[in-house]
């Protein structure tokens, strides 16, 4: 029954709409229930009502509304998607932005209906809508990264990295980090359980891959809300209202970054996807979007000795983002609006939970108590070690592991704002 049920949903989710016979969908009454979407400022009050509502909404997977799919839209054009593709991205998102993204054979086969409704991904139409996405996920370098490899008839297999761990633990800074290809030599086991990289392969770093950051997508897809949230000056009030905008257009985010990986699949390049790891349902995803035939699949895993710190990094980063994103909606600049948000939706708060969660799933990849799940893959575990006065350090979680000083933060570019 689970089986056929499936199906229809997926039917209707990829069924094109005859113009003279439009099915109504079944909504919920949100303040986002108009054709258009209001864009007027709103109080903090009314702001923390409008995204408990939109919380709701997702919770019942409830159809969009019309004023949710302008939403999209209307971001979309106003970082450069060209107005005549509205209607068609209505038609996709109002059958589909409303399912459980974690069903991944619907998801992949919506992104395709999403990307016939959008240009390229070469376009500079497609670039300029989706700017944060791609420059913020390296696009261009890992492009270029693969192309050369292809010109050097290197048919060996691309990368693709599942980046686990806790918020705050400066996961992304690492990948990015001179020295990480080093590190993660030192780290690395191979799917048989040896240890060590194999022989005369580069292997994946921020510099060489295309990261999928799915908050760079929320914040993209849902502009408009964004701009809605900083009206929020209370911190918890704030932390709930961002899980409910990442809960509710999660489903249309995911569909953009299944386009991304497919177009990512297509010209072999690398591929890094980044989760807390809560459960195994990010592994399940690059199970199903990339097959072992045509890429080394890695699973990254980093832990932190004292999760204060974490906690405290996420504080900041928060109330910094809380900061900029005021000043970015005073601006007017849609582009600002969208660089302010710096990450998930996690406070402090729950980041010990999350942390307990991550490391049980850790513990059943390795110990092969998932189904099969993470069995082909080769593995890396890393322990970071903060100090309050002092640079961070990395090290492989292995004997006799280099342990590898962080930039300091004064002395490091941070165009992403994410090493606090």
């Amino acid at each position: 029954m689970r089986l056929v049920l499936g199906c229809v949903a997926l039917a209707a989710a990829l069924a094109p709409t005859r113009p003279n016979c439009r099915r109504r969908r079944p909504v919920m009454a949100t303040d986002d229930d108009t054709a258009i979407e209001d864009n007027a400022p709103m109080t903090e009050a009314e702001a923390i009502k409008h995204f408990a509502t939109m919380q709701q909404a997702a919770d019942d997977r409830a159809f969009f509304t019309d004023g949710e799919l302008a939403s999209v839209t209307t971001a979309l054009e106003r970082l450069g998607l060209d107005h005549d593709r509205s209607a068609g991205l209505k038609e996709v998102l109002g059958r589909s932005a409303h399912l459980d993204y974690k069903r991944w054979h619907m998801t992949r086969a919506t992104a395709t209906s999403l990307a016939n409704e959008l240009p390229p991904v070469s376009d500079i139409e497609f670039a300029n809508a989706f700017k944060r996405v791609l420059e913020g996920g390296n696009w261009a370098p890992a492009s270029i990264y693969a192309a050369a490899k292809q010109s050097k008839n290197d048919r060996d297999r691309p990368w693709v990295v599942l980046v686990t761990g806790l918020n705050g633990v400066r996961k992304t800074t690492a990948i990015y980090e001179p020295w990480f290809e080093a590190a993660l030599a030192e780290a690395i086991v191979g799917p048989d359980g040896s240890r060590g990289a194999p022989k005369r392969v580069q292997l994946p770093t921020g510099s060489n891959s295309f990261f999928r950051q799915l908050d760079f997508v929320v914040a993209t897809v849902a502009l408009t809300q964004f701009e809605k949230l900083y009206a929020i000056k209370d911190v918890s009030e704030y932390a709930k209202a961002k899980a409910a905008i990442f809960a509710r257009y999660r489903t249309t985010s995911e569909m953009v970054g299944a386009l991304l990986v497919e177009e990512a699949s297509r010209i072999n390049a690398n591929v890094l996807v980044e989760t807390s790891g809560r459960d195994v349902g990010m592994f399940s995803y690059i199970d199903h979007f990339f097959d072992d035939d045509s890429y080394r699949k890695l699973a990254l895993n980093f832990e932190i000795d004292d999760i204060a710190f974490a906690e405290a990094s996420v504080d900041r980063r928060m109330a910094g983002e809380m900061e900029r994103g005021r000043e970015a909606v005073e601006s007017g600049d849609a582009g600002r609006v969208v660089d302010a948000n710096q990450g998930g939706p996690y406070g402090s708060a729950v980041l010990a939970g999350v942390q307990a969660a991550s490391r049980e799933t850790w513990r059943r990849i390795l110990d092969d108590e998932a189904d099969g799940v993470g069995a082909s893959w080769y593995k890396a575990a890393f322990r970071i070690t903060p100090r309050a006065d002092e640079p961070w350090t990395l090290a492989a979680d292995c004997d006799d592991a280099t342990a590898f000083e962080f930039t300091p933060l004064r002395r490091r570019a941070d165009p992403e704002g994410r090493n606090f």
